[in-house]
């Protein structure tokens, strides 16, 4: 009896991890996909416009990036919006500075050096 009783402990905890990386797994697509639409909106599209670029529905590709992408498919995104795969895993804070007593948000280093090169 004590042994199914450790069995039965063992097998909860077992699935108690595996819970838990399961939510893991949910809460790293979400943020993937979170972080695909800010790119896209920092890159001044809309995922409409990406999807059509992809040749696929917009409806297909929110399904694609809030399910869970496979690195082809990561890629294939990154390709179309002109960034890295590797963005998609990482978030930068915008630079916000104030010039000339305007508020400007830079979102890469590239577009503050290109505001600088166009305006000062």
């Amino acid at each position: 009896m004590i042994f199914y009783y450790q069995l039965f402990i063992k097998i909860l905890i077992f699935y108690g991890y595996v819970y838990t990386i399961y939510i893991y797994i949910i809460y790293i697509c979400n943020m993937i996909a979170e972080r695909i639409k800010e790119i896209i909106k920092q890159k001044g599209t809309t995922s409409i416009e990406v999807a059509k670029q992809m040749n696929i529905s917009r409806e297909t590709f929110s399904r694609t990036i809030n399910g869970n992408p496979t690195l082809s498919t990561l890629q294939t995104i990154a390709d179309t919006i002109g960034c890295e795969v590797g963005d998609f895993f990482t978030k930068s804070e915008p630079i916000v500075m104030k010039i000339n007593g305007e508020l400007h948000t830079f979102y890469t280093v590239e577009e503050l050096k290109e505001f600088i090169s166009h305006n000062l």
